[in-house]
C-alpha cells in the first residue's frame, strides 16, 4: 500500500515538474516585441544571421525561439541625445581663451541595413557618438572666425559666434552629418544648437552693456521725439504767423485802396471824420489839449 502510495506521489510530481519545465520553456521560447522596435537573437553569443548572412530581424509583435536564444531589442524611432544644462552640457573653448558652455541635442536613427554596426561594433554607441561630437563641436567653436568683409571688427569671440549662429549651426550639423553620418550604422539628421552660454562674468558684462545701449535708446528716442514735436509747433506756429502776416497786407492792400479812391472822390475829409467820430464814441475818456 504504503508503495502504491509512493509510486503514485512520485508520478504526480514528475507530471507537475514536467508541467513547470513546459510553461518555462515556454516562456524562454516567446518573446513580443513593441511598436516601433526590431529585435535580433543571439545563440551562444554570435548573432543570429538569415539565409543572406544578414541579421534575422524580429518586426514588432509576437515570435517565437529557441529557450536559450537572447532577445536583443533596439528602437527605429528617431532617437534624441540632450547634451543641455549644467550637468549635461558640453563645454568648449573659443579661438580667444573664452569657455563655452554648449546646450545641444542630436537627432538620429539605426541606419537601415547596417543594423549590425550599430548593436555589435561599439559597446555604448551613444557614449561614442556624445563624445565623438563633443570633439567636433568643439574644433568647429574654436577655430570659428568672422567673414572676411567684418574680419577687422574688433569683437571677442563670444560676440562673433553670437551674431553668426547660424552660419556655426550650419557648419557644426555639415560636419557632423560627414564624420558621424556613414558610421556606427547610424542615420544622422542634425544637431540642434538650443544655446551657447558664456562664464557668468562675461555674461553680467554683457547684460550690463545690453541694458546700457537699451537705456540709450529709449533716451535717444524719446529726445527724438520731443525735438520732433517741438519742430512740428515751430513749423505749424510759422505756418500761422505767415497766414496772419498775409491777412494783414492784404487787409493794409484794401484800405489803401479804398483811401486812394476817397482821395479821388474828394471824401477823405468826411472818411477821417467819420472814423474819428467812432474812435472817440468808443472811448471812455477823453483829454482835450486847450491853447494857452
Amino acid at each position: 500500500m504504503e508503495a502504491t502510495m509512493d509510486i503514485t506521489t512520485y508520478s504526480m510530481g514528475m507530471a507537475l515538474g514536467g508541467l513547470f519545465l513546459i510553461i518555462f520553456l515556454f516562456w524562454r521560447s516567446y518573446f513580443y516585441v513593441e511598436e516601433g522596435h526590431l529585435a535580433v537573437l543571439t545563440r551562444f553569443g554570435a548573432a543570429v544571421k538569415n539565409n543572406n548572412h544578414g541579421l534575422a530581424l524580429f518586426n514588432p509583435g509576437g515570435h517565437w525561439k529557441y529557450p536559450w536564444d537572447k532577445v536583443i531589442t533596439f528602437s527605429i524611432m528617431e532617437g534624441v541625445i540632450d547634451l543641455s544644462g549644467e550637468k549635461s552640457g558640453k563645454y568648449a573653448m573659443a579661438a580667444d581663451g573664452t569657455v563655452l558652455r554648449l546646450d545641444s541635442k542630436i537627432r538620429f536613427t539605426p541606419k537601415s541595413g547596417d543594423y549590425y554596426s550599430y548593436l555589435f561594433e561599439l559597446k555604448n554607441s551613444k557614449g561614442h557618438i556624445r563624445e565623438m561630437f563633443t570633439c567636433l563641436v568643439r574644433n568647429e567653436i574654436a577655430n570659428f572666425q568672422e567673414e572676411d568683409d567684418l574680419a577687422n571688427e574688433a569683437l571677442d569671440s563670444y560676440s562673433i559666434i553670437r551674431r553668426n549662429r547660424k552660419r556655426l549651426n550650419e557648419q557644426v550639423d555639415l560636419v557632423c552629418k560627414n564624420q558621424i553620418g556613414h558610421a556606427y550604422g547610424l542615420q544622422f539628421y542634425g544637431v540642434d544648437l538650443l544655446d551657447i552660454v558664456p562664464p557668468h562674468e562675461l555674461e553680467s558684462a554683457l547684460n550690463g552693456i545690453q541694458n546700457a545701449q537699451t537705456e540709450a535708446e529709449t533716451l535717444y528716442a524719446r529726445a527724438e521725439g520731443e525735438s520732433r514735436q517741438k519742430l512740428a509747433a515751430a513749423e505749424q506756429g510759422v505756418e500761422i504767423a505767415k497766414i496772419r502776416s498775409e491777412a494783414i497786407t492784404l487787409e493794409l492792400h484794401t484800405l489803401a485802396k479804398t483811401i486812394r479812391k476817397l482821395i479821388l472822390d474828394g471824401s477823405i475829409n468826411s472818411y477821417l471824420t467819420h472814423r474819428r467820430t467812432e474812435m472817440l464814441g468808443d472811448s471812455k475818456m477823453l483829454f482835450m489839449q486847450k491853447e494857452v
